[in-house]
């Protein structure tokens, strides 16, 4: 499936947590609900960091977590399928399809495989391979994850 700028704009982008660049200024990472592969992180410029940029808002456009030079070119390369590293594969083959907990996952595979698992994790989640989120547990919520039902995340 060719990935389209109107397919982008079709989705929206959700925060994914908060960078602080100190008195340079901030930023929020966002993801994108519906193509997983594509990020952003829309960065607020002040103190030096202002003069110097000229701009006091930029949005930083990144595919499988690297960033692009703009939105074409994120589409170009979310028209590449993702490529993984030996240890993404290596952990990709442990990863279910349904919900586990990620601590006990995350030690179980590291036991295993002796890999750096968390590190692993972030790229696999960055290229859309496996999922996260937060799901209900005995009074709080517990970090789960599981294998990607999409396509192309396959290793």
């Amino acid at each position: 499936m060719t990935i389209t700028l109107d397919d982008v704009l079709a989705g929206q982008f959700i925060e994914n947590g908060h960078i602080n660049y100190g008195p340079d200024g901030s930023g929020w990472p966002m993801q994108h609900t519906t193509i997983p592969r594509l990020s952003c992180i829309d960065r607020i410029y002040k103190g030096p960091a202002l003069k110097k940029a000229g701009v006091s808002f930029e949005r930083l456009w990144c595919v499988d977590g690297a960033q692009v030079a703009n939105l074409e070119a994120a589409i170009v390369a979310l028209n590449v399928p993702p490529v993984f590293t030996h240890e993404e594969r290596a952990v990709l083959e442990h990863a279910p399809a349904d919900w586990v907990e990620l601590i006990g996952f995350r030690e179980r595979v590291a036991t295993e495989t002796g890999l750096r698992v968390g590190a692993a994790l972030t790229g696999l989640r960055e290229k859309g391979a496996i999922e996260n989120e937060l799901r209900t547990g005995e009074g709080r919520a517990v970090p789960c994850i599981r294998r990607a039902l999409i396509e192309g995340a396959s290793a």
